[in-house]
């Protein structure tokens, strides 16, 4: 089954970031993507080295999937922040707190759970960028293997 016939995740995830995908939500993460990951191409080949035999017959997509789960990184931080700060700007209630005590309430009980959720959606935005990315991503881990250089 080629990739564009391949069944999509019935979630409510997927389906949010479906929608969100088609009216341009993140347009702005394309130019993130392969910077970070060229930025991290010598630690990305680490991980991969470190998975020995586990790694062998997987993709360049799926491992760089594995690495960016594993690393629970954004592709851009000061990008990761800001989404976060206007969802915690809709999400947050004060409830006779003070902002500030009603913000850190927010980031002790649901920070985390967000960025797993940004980090999954980044993960589905590389499914859609995969074509446009990967061939660069494979010669720069080929150089670095040869070269011991990062491109960036």
């Amino acid at each position: 089954m080629d990739e564009e016939n391949k069944p999509m995740p019935n979630s409510a995830l997927y389906e949010q970031f479906a929608c969100d995908y088609a009216n341009g939500k993140y347009n702005d993460l394309y130019d993130h993507v392969l910077p970070f990951v060229l930025k991290n191409i010598g630690d990305f080949g680490d991980f991969i080295d470190s998975l020995g035999f586990n790694a062998e017959g997987l993709s360049t997509l799926t491992l760089l999937k594995l690495y960016i789960f594993e690393k629970n990184m954004p592709f851009d931080m000061s990008l990761y922040m800001k989404a976060q700060s206007d969802f915690i700007k809709e999400c947050v209630q004060e409830n006779g707190m003070e902002r500030q005590e009603a913000v850190s309430e927010w980031i002790r009980a649901h920070a985390q759970r967000h960025r797993e959720k940004a980090i999954r959606t980044q993960c589905l935005y590389l499914d859609k960028i995969a074509e446009q990315i990967i061939p660069d991503i494979e010669n720069a881990l080929k150089n670095y293997r040869e070269k011991g250089v990062s491109p960036i």
